[in-house]
């Protein structure tokens, strides 16, 4: 695989690779509360060269995000990470609403050392007061 990263690195650095922003979707209770997650979407950001016969678009909710930027794999995320998370939500009496947003920022095709494996994930929080 780190070879394979080392090898792509030019080709995904062009500008064409980086016009469209891919991700992820999952249920945040299955994501913070489960072991295993057995259900994600996966998604790009709509771009006006892109032609779909039958496109699936979906918006995404306007609101208040609370995003984070981790070292992590696509959905794996260090539990540590996720109960900070939860903490900061909890400690500013905010309420998750919605799902989670994972969006790759540097994976193993832009980087040969997981530890340089960065995400942003983004969630749909409202304030309980």
């Amino acid at each position: 695989m780190n070879i394979l990263a080392k090898h792509m690195l030019p080709v995904f650095s062009h500008p064409s690779f980086q016009e469209y922003l891919m991700g992820f979707h999952y249920d945040s209770n299955e994501f913070f509360y489960e072991d295993l997650i057995t259900q994600y979407n996966v998604f790009i950001s709509a771009n006006s060269k892109l032609h779909y016969n039958n496109p699936i678009k979906k918006t995404k909710e306007k609101g208040l995000y609370l995003c984070v930027y981790c070292n992590a794999h696509y959905g794996v995320i260090d539990s540590k990470i996720k109960e900070r998370i939860l903490k900061f939500v909890e400690q500013n009496k905010l309420h998750m609403h919605g799902g989670i947003y994972l969006f790759p920022l540097r994976n193993f095709w832009s980087t040969s050392k997981p530890e340089e494996e960065l995400v942003k994930l983004c969630l749909r929080v409202e304030y309980t007061d």
